[in-house]
């Protein structure tokens, strides 16, 4: 087992993606039978607060982020991975990474999703709690100038590399920051794909292209360029190996499509994309986000049963089976579909 590992990614916010992060997580958990690691990035830490909220539902205690120790973090790992320079902390995944056992619709318990939560409440600071928008101003402060960009970018690598936690899942998504900083950086540099979820109005449509044209030649290819001389030599060093060709874009979704309105940036969309738009679309409702801030996944709830065709659990599934034809994987759990949890 070795997971294929995804950046869910758009400059733009707003735009439903940590809710599409969970629900297609939860999607390629049970429509595939894979086995899921979800990595909260965004320094709003709203993905550990719904896989923490999961947690609670099922275990009937109620936990949120200032009960999740600051070492048991990705921020945590991210400090580790700076202190020590070129030699590898010691990081235990067992306490980096947090099962969630979800209740089922059934009584019973599906536990092929787990997380690594992002905090907001680190307090080792001097003055107050901070979180991964503080780590990145200190990144810039403390470490720009004494260590090198490609070791700056290859943090997860490393992190990938010492602990082999990809032999552990099949699927590992990133919920990456509106932003292009180092941490996102690091997660696209171990990613195998990524996928842009976006709002088809001209603001978010038209940054999709530039989001593009950024990852694959502002980051990377300059990038590689200007260390092409350490790559090479290091050409056995793994930690690199991740930097000589950029992510794949895997796909482009719509989100938040309301249904009396017509989007004309989809067809400009396609015509750029081509086979890369998904056929199909997230439709806005406001359950779906309460759902899952609420811990709970499309696939436990039919929010629109009067028009079925518009409900998440119906347009994520469909998404997620998509998805994995684009990856040529066959779906394995032939015994499920997407309204068996319903």
């Amino acid at each position: 087992m070795s997971a294929i590992t995804i950046s869910m990614i758009n400059y733009k916010g707003g735009v439903g993606k940590t809710v599409s992060t969970y629900n297609i997580g939860y999607g390629l958990a049970f429509l595939n039978d894979a086995k899921v690691l979800l990595v909260d990035l965004d320094p709003q830490c709203s993905l550990s607060t719904i896989c923490l909220r999961a947690v609670s539902k099922t275990n009937r205690k109620s936990t949120d982020l200032t009960d999740i120790p600051e070492e048991s973090t990705i921020n945590s790992v991210i400090k580790d991975y700076l202190s020590v320079g070129q030699n590898n902390p010691c990081v235990d995944l067992n306490k980096i990474i947090t099962p969630i056992p979800y209740k089922r619709n059934n009584g019973g318990i599906f536990n092929n999703v787990d997380f690594i939560a992002a905090t907001m409440y680190d307090k080792r600071g001097n003055f107050y709690e901070k979180g991964l928008d503080d780590l990145e101003i200190d990144i810039v402060r403390n470490y720009a100038g004494n260590i090198s960009h490609i070791n700056l970018v290859t943090l997860f690598s490393r992190f990938f590399i010492d602990t082999k936690i990809k032999e552990r899942y099949d699927f590992i998504i990133f919920d990456c920051p509106p932003a292009n900083n180092i941490i996102t950086q690091n997660a696209l540099a171990v990613s195998d794909y990524y996928l842009i979820p976006t709002i088809m109005d001209a603001l978010s449509s038209n940054g999709i292209n530039h989001l593009n044209n950024l990852i694959n030649h502002s980051i990377f290819a300059e990038l590689y360029q200007s260390n092409k001389g350490v790559i090479d030599r290091c050409a056995n060093d793994s930690q690199y190996s991740c930097l000589k060709s950029p992510p794949e874009l895997l796909g482009i979704f719509e989100t938040l499509r309301k249904t009396q309105i017509l989007y004309n940036n989809r067809s400009i969309v396609k015509q750029k994309f081509g086979g890369l738009l998904f056929d199909e679309i997230i439709y806005d409702h406001k359950e779906t986000g309460e759902t899952a801030g609420a811990g709970v996944c499309c696939f436990s709830k039919n929010i629109n049963k009067a028009n079925p065709q518009y409900s998440p659990h119906e347009n994520y599934g469909k998404l997620v089976l998509s998805l994995l034809k684009r990856l040529n994987i066959a779906k394995v759990n032939n015994n499920v579909d997407i309204h068996s949890w319903l």
